[in-house]
């Protein structure tokens, strides 16, 4: 079906979309695509109890947790003391986001024991950490 449109309105529309064209043609290459992740570090366990603590809340950030796994995973936060601090269970295919800061250790479980899987340290930027 074709909808009459005076001539005036379609030249209107013609030189918009051309603008809109090239104004996208002249966007940085970059803009066009999504930047990597970055993924928060990851150090052993056994600093657990004895240096792994949290030191300071100066520098806010995030961690996204990511169950890529086939266990629940248990994400505890290390407080000022080093202790464990029960945040969140994880199901496979789960995530979860923490606000966070940066000298703040998370530890993460996947058994009933507790036992220390993986010790996780934010980033300065926003971060994903997998879990498998």
């Amino acid at each position: 079906m074709h909808c009459p449109v005076p001539r005036q309105s379609r030249l209107v529309a013609l030189c918009l979309a051309r603008c809109v064209v090239a104004a996208i043609v002249a966007l940085p290459a970059a803009s066009h695509a999504l930047s990597p992740a970055t993924h928060a570090e990851r150090t052993s366990c056994a600093g657990e109890g004895k240096t792994l603590r949290s030191r300071d809340a100066a520098r806010p950030t995030q961690v996204e947790f990511i169950n890529h796994g086939k266990e629940i995973k248990t994400i505890y936060w290390l407080n000022y003391e080093g202790r464990r601090v029960y945040y969140t269970r994880l199901q496979p295919g789960d995530s979860y986001i923490q606000k966070t800061y940066v000298s703040h250790p998370w530890v993460v479980t996947s058994d009933d024991l507790g036992t220390c899987e993986t010790a996780v340290l934010p980033v300065r930027t926003p971060s994903i950490t997998i879990l498998n």
